[in-house]
């Protein structure tokens, strides 16, 4: 069995580069488009270039993230980017939307693709529907158990889990809260972050709750840092860490801290996590750090940041004396020049120390109980707490990054009396040799010894490459340096070459058979107030979050999640929750039998009439899409309760104008948008619907 793959993230080329000589086995980034980051830097064609030759010079494998909802504007322009990827070597796609895949999967069969946690996948239901689709892989959902982790590692599929880094507060793919308050689509990487944003609480009569913290839907960090063991214990393919719009001295030292834990198990070690250790995976970033849902733990005090959404740092002291714009602070924390402080008020005001003073000296570092002073533009007061939000020190460490030797060689020297030096570096499956333009001579006076040679020969801190075993045949002879260094260098050009040359895709396991064309029923579908009926028997509505991967049987079905995507029910209709929003991805679902498809609720009225246009056009066969028209959809899934502090099971959120209703609903809470109306679709078929009377 492998070993665990640590997979970091990386927003630029320099990061990129930095995260591999952390310790990196693998990066995924995002380009220009099609990224569920949409606001991070991002990589340009030339730069994607770049990073996979570099990457792969590495052994490090290239994953781009394709991972939001396309429209059918769009889908061509993503298979174009598709191709560009493919031709440039990179290793694997992660993607989201259906209709991408089903394009993928039919012309380039050998592309390797992981499913998105934004397919939804929270449930052992949707791994193995991962599997039956040809995924290689599926990164479950943030909120998976240990259990379900464990579960989940014994299908036939590769799993990816996060085990850092900020977490949505809703099941991804499933929240439509950024759509509804600021029109932007976390299914597009555009997410507004609605979640990070102060609230107020009331009662299901309007009463307004009491309560200090504000920012109730403000989830922690997660830290799965102790649990590494466990994990690859528990059959885990690959961690990864979250952060593709995160500074680069928090990726290198998150990677370097998985590295070092990982590499510890493998050596049968225990990872020692020091005071230093911790101070810095603190002051670089953290919202408080949370395992919650790795325990199941239920404990929403555990969970939530709740006394406010942003970088907590670290605790340096508190302010003792106001002098008009001098500020004094007791330290209980060294502090340079430099570094970003924030005082913890009402403003949460911050600025980096360009001055810091010591005894009315000008200094570039204090230490703990020291009394600095430094100059402040706006209001604070005395007691107020300082926190260092930036280490100005440690983050320029990291632009010393040198390069790592992280793959292992092994040589072969011969050296014979009146026959040319020879040796050969393996990696693997590869092998490359060189011999010399002369002959040995006997020695004279003074013969080379094996540590002479493995000297010149381990002159590789310019490259990947290390010496991992070295093998002698040797007879008494005399040979230059300047003979085993050329030698040297072009085993090394020659066996990059050749590296580069066995870059290979193999088949999709796509089980094709599932997707062979099925006729579409002609029965008509009638339309009645909140359900759809198929004659006198009404559709069973599966819920939106199953966690038991349990379905109740029935031939008429709503599907909407991916675990139940393979159901044996005569008459399937798929839910808005399935995300369809191109005619591929339409097309897919009517090929697995599903006679009626509720696009999703994102799309307008101009892109449900090219879907429906393109479809009819491709096939043949004439469209009929439904929409959701009217009912209360919900906007975010909760796994943990933000209104736990109500003792009834529902209330109201407000921030600004918007209110909400929160419901608790056995194992979930949802955020439900109260009044949801689409005009101007009258020529398609709507559908009108209670969230709540699913099964």
């Amino acid at each position: 069995m492998e070993n665990v793959e640590l997979l970091a993230p990386a927003g630029s080329l320099d990061i990129l580069k930095a995260a591999i000589f952390s310790g990196a086995d693998a990066v995924y980034i995002g380009g220009k488009n099609f990224g569920a980051r949409a606001y991070a830097n991002n990589f340009d064609h030339t730069e994607i270039i770049e990073a996979v030759k570099f990457a792969h010079h590495y052994g490090v494998r290239i994953y781009v993230t394709l991972n939001t909802l396309l429209n059918e504007y769009e889908l061509e322009a993503a298979m174009k980017e598709v191709d560009f990827l493919y031709k440039a070597n990179v290793d694997a796609l992660i993607i989201q939307d259906l209709g991408l895949y089903y394009r993928i999967i039919n012309t380039y069969p050998d592309f390797e693709i992981h499913a998105s946690t934004q397919l939804h996948i929270h449930n052992l239901s949707g791994v193995k529907t991962c599997e039956k689709l040809g995924f290689k892989r599926a990164v479950l959902a943030r909120e998976s158990s240990l259990a379900l982790i464990e579960e989940a590692c014994k299908e036939d599929i590769e799993i990816e889990i996060f085990v850092h880094g900020a977490i949505c507060v809703s099941y991804s793919g499933q929240c439509l809260m950024s759509s509804k308050m600021l029109n932007r689509s976390g299914n597009k990487g555009v997410c507004a972050q609605c979640c990070r944003l102060p609230y107020e609480i009331y009662d299901e009569d309007g009463k307004q709750v009491k309560n200090n913290d504000k920012y109730i839907l403000s989830p922690k960090d997660m830290n799965l840092l102790a649990h590494v063991p466990s994990l690859i214990k528990a059959g885990v393919r690959s961690f990864k860490i979250e952060g593709r719009m995160k500074k680069k001295a928090y990726v290198c030292n998150v990677t370097s801290l998985y590295r070092q834990a990982i590499d510890a198990y493998y050596h049968n070690e225990k990872f020692i996590f020091t005071e230093n250790m911790d101070y810095e995976l603190h002051v670089l970033f953290q919202r408080g750090f949370t395992d919650s849902y790795l325990l199941d733990d239920n404990d929403n005090k555990h969970f939530f940041s709740s006394s406010r959404p942003n970088h907590l740092g670290v605790n340096i002291g508190k302010v003792v004396k106001i002098d008009r714009d001098d500020v004094y602070i007791k330290l209980t924390h060294e502090l340079h020049q430099f570094d970003g402080i924030r005082f913890l008020n009402k403003n949460d005001d911050g600025l980096i120390l360009n001055y810091l003073y010591l005894n009315d000296l000008l200094v570039s570092k204090a230490n703990k109980n020291d009394i600095v002073k430094i100059k402040c533009d706006f209001k604070v007061k005395v007691n107020d707490e300082v926190i260092k939000t930036s280490d100005y020190l440690l983050e320029k460490s990291y632009d010393k990054l040198n390069n790592i030797q992280r793959l292992g060689l092994k040589v072969k020297v011969i050296a014979k009396i009146d026959s040319p030096l020879t040796i050969s570096f393996s990696l693997n499956d590869i092998k490359v040799d060189a011999e010399s333009n002369v002959c040995l001579e006997k020695a004279q006076k003074l013969k080379s010894s094996k540590e002479d040679i493995y000297k010149q020969i381990n002159k590789l801190k310019d490259s990947p490459y290390f010496i991992k075993e070295i093998t002698y045949q040797l007879d008494d002879v005399f040979i230059p340096n300047k003979l085993i260094n050329e030698l040297r260098r072009n085993l090394a050009i020659k066996l990059d070459e050749e590296r580069v040359k066995s870059f290979k895709r193999n088949k999709s396991i796509t089980n094709y058979s599932l997707l062979e064309i099925r006729e579409a029923l002609n029965e008509p579908l009638v339309q009645d107030g909140s359900y759809i009926y198929h004659q006198d028997d009404k559709y069973l509505v599966y819920n939106v979050i199953n966690t038991s991967s349990k379905y109740p049987l029935s031939n008429y079905v709503v599907v909407s999640e991916l675990g139940a995507l393979f159901n044996d029910a005569e008459h399937k209709i798929a839910y808005y929750t399935l995300n369809i929003s191109n005619s591929y991805a339409y097309e897919l679902l009517r090929k697995l039998g599903y006679e009626a498809i509720i696009l999703s609720s994102e799309l307008n009225l101009e892109q449900v009439s090219a879907l429906s246009e393109a479809y009819s056009r491709r096939n043949n066969d004439k469209a009929i899409p439904y929409y959701f028209k009217h009912g209360h959809r919900i906007l975010m899934y909760l796994k943990r309760d933000p209104i736990y502090m109500l003792e009834k099971s529902k209330g109201y959120i407000q921030s600004g104008r918007d209110s909400l209703l929160v419901k608790r609903d056995n194992d979930k809470t949802l955020v439900i948008e109260e009044d949801y109306r689409r005009d101007g679709f009258d020529d398609y078929n709507s559908f009108e619907f209670l969230d709540d009377k699913q099964s």
